[in-house]
């Protein structure tokens, strides 16, 4: 499978700010690692093999990692991709937690975008994921780090986003959403409800979801429309 051009662009992105796991030299770094927390350092983003020739890109945008491995080595771009498309079997993953949502999100909409019946198992070839925060806190029970973590964060995303050139951009809670709308603009608002046209150097529809989390919310509005929702992003793919 082709080898990702994006994915080694990022390496060098996140070398040269100071936000790569072998080269953590970011401004924020005392402020964020402050507090007495199990604190971990950055986390590349996810972005497969094969992504570059992708129609459409698809992008998840998250909150913080909830753990971070404590080998630097083991957060790096070819690290999370080799652990995430190479050892990590979705199928197996527990189906009300936030990671195989996403990976059920990105089969459903992948196979609406295109015609295929992508299984789940094979499903992350066929997006890539960011945190807000890139650094983690390693709170109990995975709970939220801290809002200067995403603050502070928040300067990266739109870099971040010009290099994925994502045509299809998945929010998913309060905080991945609160640092998108920062750095887009909304060209058309709200089709049927959720789906949005923006702007980020390059144009991109725009789903926000609830984080799986929020049972309520998640469970109840966006998982329930998964299938529509699809249909929606693929029947508007000409607007971007």
């Amino acid at each position: 499978m082709q080898t990702s051009h994006k994915r080694s662009a990022l390496d060098r992105f996140y070398r040269g700010q100071g936000i790569h796991s072998l080269q953590f030299t970011c401004v924020h770094k005392a402020e964020c690692s402050a507090g007495g927390f199990d604190f971990t350092g950055p986390k590349s983003a996810f972005v497969p093999d094969g992504y570059d020739s992708l129609w459409p890109r698809i992008v998840f945008l998250s909150a913080d990692s909830g753990s971070g491995h404590q080998e630097p080595k083991e957060r790096t771009p070819e690290a999370v991709k080799r652990q995430e498309q190479n050892e990590t079997r979705p199928a197996t993953l527990p189906k009300n937690l936030h990671w195989y949502q996403t990976h059920l999100w990105a089969a459903t909409i992948y196979s609406a975008c295109t015609g295929q019946d992508v299984d789940i198992n094979e499903s992350s070839s066929f997006f890539a994921h960011v945190n807000s925060a890139k650094c983690c806190q390693n709170r109990s029970g995975r709970s939220q780090a801290d809002a200067k973590m995403f603050r502070n964060c928040r300067q990266y995303l739109p870099s971040e986003l010009w290099i994925l050139h994502p045509h299809i951009v998945v929010t998913q809670g309060n905080k991945a959403r609160e640092g998108f709308r920062g750095c887009v603009n909304v060209e058309e608002q709200a089709l049927d409800g959720q789906v949005s046209v923006v702007d980020y150097g390059h144009r991109a529809l725009w789903l926000h979801t609830y984080h799986p989390s929020y049972y309520r919310g998640y469970w109840k509005r966006d998982h329930a429309r998964m299938h529509e929702l699809s249909r929606l992003l693929a029947n508007n793919l000409d607007r971007v």
